[in-house]
C-alpha cells in the first residue's frame, strides 16, 4: 500500500496538470478581442451597462441582443439563454468593456468542467486513470476551441458547468434526501437556462441509473430531480417564447433529417482529426452534399445501430451512454442548416465531447493498454503524451483565428474557401475600413459562390456606392431584396436612389423602416436629416414621417424624430431605447 503523503503528492499533481493542462492550451485566448455577436453583444449594447437591466433577460426571448429591434424580433429558431447572457452583464459590470476578463471567465468554466469530468468519470466506476485521461483530452482538444475562444459560446461551458455539477451531485447523494434532491434539480434547471441542448444531454441518466432490473421503482425515484429541473426549464421556455422555440414546416424537418447523418459524420471527423475549424454558415456547408459524403454518412449511422446492439446485449451501460448522447447532442444542429444566419461548429461539439472523452479513454485502458507489452509501455506512454501536447499546441494555435473579425474571416475563408461567408464578412470589414474596391472584390466572389444570398448583392451594392458606381448599385441592391436581404443595407440605398428620384413618399417609408429595424446605425440618421431639411417641413416627405411615427416600431424614436421635424440638431447616439 502506497504511503499516505505519496498519494496526496500524487493527487496534487494531478491537479495541478488539469488545470495547467487547459489553461496553458487556452492562454491565447487572453490576447483575443472582441468578434462578430462578441461586439454586438457587450460594446454595442446599451442594456448591458446597467445590471438593472438582468430581470429584463429572464423575460426576453433573445440571449444575445445589441439592444435594436432587429435583435429583439423572434425567429424561427429561438434561444432563451438567460444566464450566460446576466453572467456577461456582471461581467462587464466588474470590468468593463475589456476583452480580457470575459475570455479568463470562459477559460475558468472549461477548467472547472475537466475536474467536473474527473469526479463524474471516477463516480461512473471508472478508474482514476481513465477519467483523467478523458479529462485530459477534453481539457485540449482542439475541435471545441470556439466554445471557449468565442465569448458568445460562453453558454456551451456554463451549460456543462452546470450539467455536471448536477450529475456529480447526483451520483454521490442519490437516496440523501430532499435537499440533494433539490439541489441537483436546480442545477439541471439553471442547465437549461444556458442551452436547450441541456434538456438533450441530460436524457443519458437514464443510462446511467443502478438497478433497474432490481429496483425498478427506487431507480425510477432517483429521476425525480431531473424531471423536476427539466420541467421548471421547459415552462420557463414556454413562458418566454410561447412555444418550443423552434418553427419549422414539414420540408424543414425533412430537409434537416436528410442531414442529421451528414452531422454525425463531420462531428467524428472532427474529433479524429483534431484541428479547430471556422464554419461561418451551416446553410451553404450542408446546402449540396457529394454523393461520397451521402454514402460514407450512411454507412456510418448504420455502424452505430450496429454498436448499439452490441452495447445492449453485452449491457455496456456507458457505451451505449456514449453513444446516445453523441447522437442526440449532435443531431439538433441539423435544423440549423435550413438558415442562413447560423454559424459555428466547436461550440455544437462542446457538450458531447466530454462523453466522446470518456470513449477514447475507456478504448485506451480496457483495449490498448493491456496488449502492449511491459517493455513497450514507456513508448506508449511517451506517444500519449506527445499526442496529448499536439493537441494542445493546436488549441493553441486556434486562438489566433479569434483575435479580431479580420483574423476570423480570414480563417474562415483558409478552412472553408468554397463557402462565401467568409468572403462576404471580410468585404465588410475592408468596406468599413475605406477599402471599396477590396471590398467590391470580395462581395463579387461571395456572389459567385453563392448568388442566392441576398447578403452578398447587398454587400455589393454598399461597395458600388461608394465608389460612385450607382446604376450598378441600385441594381445590386434589387437584387438584394429579391433574395430576402435582412441587414437593411439594401433598403437604405433604394430609399437614396428614390429621394434622387423625388419619390418622396416612398422614400420616406423606406428610410423609417431601415431606422426602425436598427437605430444604431447613424447613415439612415443622417439621410433622414438631409432629407428633412431640403424638402421642408411642409413637404410630402414631412408629411409621410410625421403620419409613420405612431407606429410601435417606431414610438421608442418618435421623440427623436421630432425634434428632426422641428430642426433641433439631434445625435442619433443619444437616441432613448426602450424595450
Amino acid at each position: 500500500m502506497s504511503p499516505e503523503p505519496e498519494s496526496f503528492r500524487r493527487r496534487a499533481a494531478w491537479a495541478v496538470l488539469l488545470a495547467v493542462a487547459p489553461l496553458a492550451a487556452y492562454s491565447s485566448a487572453f490576447e483575443n478581442g472582441f468578434i462578430g455577436e462578441d461586439r454586438r453583444g457587450i460594446v454595442d449594447n446599451r442594456l448591458i451597462r446597467s445590471l438593472g437591466n438582468i430581470p429584463d433577460l429572464f423575460r426576453h426571448h433573445t440571449s444575445w441582443s445589441g439592444g435594436s429591434r432587429a435583435a429583439a424580433v423572434q425567429r424561427s429558431t429561438d434561444t432563451y439563454r438567460p444566464i450566460p447572457a446576466a453572467l456577461v452583464f456582471l461581467e462587464y459590470a466588474i470590468a468593463g468593456p475589456a476583452p480580457f476578463f470575459f475570455h479568463a471567465s470562459s477559460v475558468l468554466f472549461h477548467i472547472a468542467n475537466v475536474f467536473l469530468l474527473v469526479f463524474v468519470a471516477t463516480g461512473l466506476g471508472l478508474r482514476k486513470s481513465s477519467a483523467r485521461l478523458a479529462a485530459l483530452i477534453f481539457a485540449v482538444h482542439p475541435a471545441i476551441a470556439e466554445a471557449i475562444h468565442l465569448i458568445n459560446a460562453c453558454s456551451d461551458p456554463l451549460a456543462l458547468f452546470f450539467f455536471l455539477s448536477a450529475v456529480a451531485l447526483w451520483q454521490r447523494k442519490r437516496s440523501a434526501g430532499l435537499i440533494s434532491g433539490a439541489a441537483v434539480a436546480v442545477l439541471f434547471f439553471c442547465a437549461t437556462l444556458c442551452k436547450e441542448t441541456a434538456f438533450l444531454v441530460a436524457t443519458v441518466v437514464l443510462f446511467l441509473v443502478r438497478g433497474w432490473h432490481a429496483r425498478p421503482r427506487h431507480a425510477l425515484m432517483s429521476l425525480v430531480p431531473w424531471i423536476v429541473g427539466g420541467a421548471c426549464g421547459l415552462m420557463a421556455r414556454w413562458a418566454v417564447l410561447g412555444g418550443s422555440g423552434v418553427s419549422a414546416t414539414e420540408s424543414d424537418w425533412v430537409y434537416s433529417l436528410y442531414r442529421v447523418p451528414l452531422i454525425w459524420l463531420d462531428a467524428v471527423r472532427s474529433f479524429l482529426i483534431p484541428v479547430s475549424e471556422i464554419q461561418v454558415n451551416l446553410l451553404e456547408a450542408y446546402r449540396d452534399p457529394a454523393a461520397a459524403t451521402v454514402v460514407a454518412a450512411a454507412a456510418l449511422s448504420a455502424s452505430f445501430l450496429v454498436a448499439a446492439v452490441i452495447a445492449v446485449r453485452h449491457r455496456f451501460a456507458l457505451g451505449l451512454a456514449i453513444l446516445w448522447v453523441f447522437c442526440v447532442t449532435m443531431a439538433p444542429v441539423a435544423l440549423l442548416t435550413r438558415h442562413a444566419s447560423w454559424f459555428g461548429w466547436g461550440r455544437y461539439l462542446y457538450l458531447s465531447a466530454p462523453f466522446v472523452s470518456l470513449g477514447i479513454a475507456v478504448l485506451v485502458f480496457e483495449v490498448v493498454v493491456p496488449k502492449v507489452t511491459q517493455r513497450l509501455r514507456p513508448f506508449a506512454l511517451a506517444a500519449g503524451v506527445a499526442v496529448l501536447l499536439f493537441l494542445a499546441l493546436q488549441t493553441f494555435w486556434a486562438g489566433r483565428a479569434f483575435r479580431s473579425d479580420r483574423a476570423f474571416a480570414e480563417a474562415a475563408i483558409a478552412d472553408h474557401p468554397d463557402i462565401s461567408v467568409g468572403y462576404a464578412n471580410l468585404g465588410e470589414i475592408e468596406i468599413n475600413d475605406g477599402n471599396h474596391s477590396r471590398g467590391l472584390s470580395l462581395a463579387e466572389k461571395a456572389i459567385s459562390l453563392d448568388p442566392r444570398s441576398g447578403r452578398n448583392w447587398s454587400l455589393a451594392a454598399s461597395a458600388l456606392m461608394h465608389l460612385g458606381r450607382f446604376p450598378e448599385a441600385y441594381r445590386a441592391a434589387e437584387r438584394a431584396i429579391a433574395a430576402g436581404v435582412e441587414d437593411g443595407r439594401a433598403a437604405y440605398i433604394i430609399a437614396i436612389r428614390h429621394l434622387s428620384e423625388r419619390r418622396d413618399t416612398s422614400a420616406a417609408r423606406i428610410l423609417l423602416d431601415v431606422i426602425s429595424d436598427d437605430p444604431e446605425k447613424k447613415g439612415p440618421w443622417g439621410t433622414l436629416r438631409r432629407a428633412l431639411a431640403s424638402r421642408g417641413r411642409n413637404s410630402e416627405f414631412a408629411r409621410v414621417v410625421r403620419e409613420r411615427l405612431e407606429t410601435p416600431a417606431l414610438l421608442p424614436l418618435a421623440p427623436a424624430i421630432r425634434a428632426m421635424l422641428a430642426g433641433a440638431p439631434e445625435s442619433p447616439t443619444e437616441i432613448p431605447l426602450n424595450r
